[in-house]
């Protein structure tokens, strides 16, 4: 056998674990152990199993998140294959879906340019706790005296009006025990992001919601944000 050379090297991990699968065949929702490789979706039956039950190549392929075409399943993601073939899988509860949307993505768009997946870290996600009620945290972050300070920011040569930078928020839901520590910090701000009760104001921050870099909601000074409702 010829030696691979470091050209055909094996396809990276980017994200694995367990996602409910609609079957092809009988249609029924399974919990299937999956893996995304660089160039493509396995599914195993079980974690441990040797041999993948399938493999869906992501070549040519397109996601659509949210997709609703299953009235009584929340956080379901479809994969359209260049053959037209639909793979439904869900995930279990929003973050978790939206974090295998972005990976996918961003491999899909990685092969099409060419591009080695890059990412910092494979962080594992960390489930919010069901008891959060982002409404009331919301009215609580726009409280006139105990919320989070709306500013005049400046840059580029461009005013910001009523906004706020990333480490803000993380800084605000910290300080007010909504979190433990800063990565749950992130995960929340995240949460409200996608819930739409924080806005990106600038392109570093709007770039990053639409799923461009490592994470949707950023923690960094030259990021902004604001209210939605002023």
């Amino acid at each position: 056998a010829k030696l691979k050379s470091s050209m055909e090297r094996e396809p990276q991990k980017i994200r694995e674990g367990y996602l409910v699968k609609k079957g092809s065949v009988f249609n029924k929702w399974k919990p299937m152990w999956v893996i995304l490789q660089e160039d493509g979706i396995e599914f195993y039956k079980k974690k441990n199993d040797n041999s993948p039950k399938g493999m869906i190549p992501l070549k040519g392929s397109k996601i659509h998140s949210p997709c609703q075409d299953f009235a009584k399943r929340m956080f379901v993601f479809k994969l359209s294959t260049a053959k037209q073939q639909d793979h439904y899988f869900q995930a279990s509860y929003l973050e978790e879906r939206d974090a295998w949307v972005r990976d996918v993505k961003r491999a899909i768009q990685c092969i099409e340019g060419g591009q080695k997946f890059a990412r910092k870290s494979t962080r594992r996600s960390i489930k919010l706790p069901e008891t959060i009620n982002l409404g009331a945290l919301y009215i609580k972050m726009k409280h006139p005296d105990n919320g989070i300070k709306e500013l005049r920011l400046e840059k580029d040569r461009k005013v910001f009006n009523h906004c706020f930078t990333g480490p803000c928020v993380v800084d605000w839901l910290v300080s007010s025990n909504s979190v433990r520590n800063r990565q749950e910090g992130l995960m929340l701000a995240s949460a409200l992001l996608n819930e739409g009760y924080l806005q990106p104001a600038d392109d570093v921050s709007k770039n990053a919601a639409e799923g461009l870099a490592e994470t949707t909601f950023l923690d960094l000074s030259d990021s902004y944000y604001y209210f939605p409702d002023g």
